[in-house]
């Protein structure tokens, strides 16, 4: 019996040459309490109670592989509210095995009492734009460039021009976080006095994104440095800290700008139509975890 309140349901699409059913149940297995084969610890009540369940399996036989939609129910007193060990769950030795050719995680349908575990963004779109004060038209954010190498007063000129002409938005190209050659604090103090200039010229407002991905021990000094001389956005490259960081940056309370995440590698595993994980997810889960934008 599945209560749709205590499980996750992930979707995936799937490939086998082998009966798609089964791969299904021992995925199911596999990702909860075993390996297919029951040991004698693996009693019916431990397998009731915390195994992860097939809530359907849509198949379609195509030359040598069966390929379809299937959907499994994980129960959430497996892993609880922390991204890492979901994530586990559901997209972990699942892709190592080798009688499905391919699998991609579609989708997760998360009950509303899990998404309570979780403070979400602070601003989201609308917040965003309120603070801009633009609420009838498309934002247009830029990113300045080179990615790399420019001094930080270079920098902050380039940011001033595109205000002027312009742009609402503007981010810190993934490639840049804290160089020794333009530091968080010297670039982020000289963009946004460029930025308040311009502002006074034009009577718009410009958000600036500073990139304080890191080592995790230093993000939140990154952060600390940024909002310290200025900055009104955050930016982080999500795939590469992690979820949890994310998380961390998001639900400190000392963190009162919008924080932008940047998908760079997130290709690797999402490119694919039949392998990978979805940007649905990515999404979901990054927006559970409190990403603005």
């Amino acid at each position: 019996m599945i209560i749709e309140d205590e499980v996750i349901i992930a979707r995936y699409y799937m490939e086998t040459p082998k009966s798609l059913e089964k791969i299904t149940r021992n995925a199911a297995s596999e990702q909860s309490t075993g390996l297919g084969t029951r040991s004698g610890f693996e009693t019916g009540g431990l397998i009731e109670t915390y195994g992860a369940k097939v809530v359907s399996v849509d198949s379609t036989e195509i030359g040598d592989l069966n390929k379809g939609i299937v959907e499994i129910a994980y129960p959430i007193k497996n892993f609880g509210p922390v991204i890492p060990m979901l994530l586990t769950t559901v997209a972990g030795n699942l892709f190592e095995r080798a009688e499905i050719k391919n699998v991609k995680l579609l989708d997760l349908d998360i009950p509303p009492a899990y998404l309570s575990e979780f403070k979400g963004p602070k601003f989201g779109a609308s917040g965003t734009r309120k603070i801009l004060g633009v609420v009838d038209r498309p934002l247009l954010g830029c990113v300045i460039k080179p990615c790399v190498g420019l001094e930080p007063e270079t920098f902050a000129q380039a940011a001033y021009e595109a205000s002027v002409g312009g742009v609402d938005f503007i981010k810190d190209d993934e490639l840049i976080s804290n160089p020794a050659y333009s530091p968080i604090e010297v670039r982020t103090s000289a963009t946004m006095e460029a930025l308040d200039r311009a502002e006074e010229e034009t009577g718009e407002k410009t958000l600036y994104a500073v990139n304080v991905t890191d080592e995790v021990a230093n993000i939140m000094g990154n952060a600390e440095s940024a909002i310290s001389n200025g900055a009104t956005c955050l930016m982080i490259n999500v795939i590469v800290t992690g979820f949890s960081a994310l998380r961390m940056l998001a639900e400190d309370q000392s963190i009162k700008v919008p924080i932008h995440c940047h998908r760079d590698m997130f290709a690797a595993f999402a490119r694919s139509p039949a392998h990978g994980i979805s940007s649905q997810v990515v999404s979901k889960l990054a927006r559970l975890c409190g990403a603005d934008h």
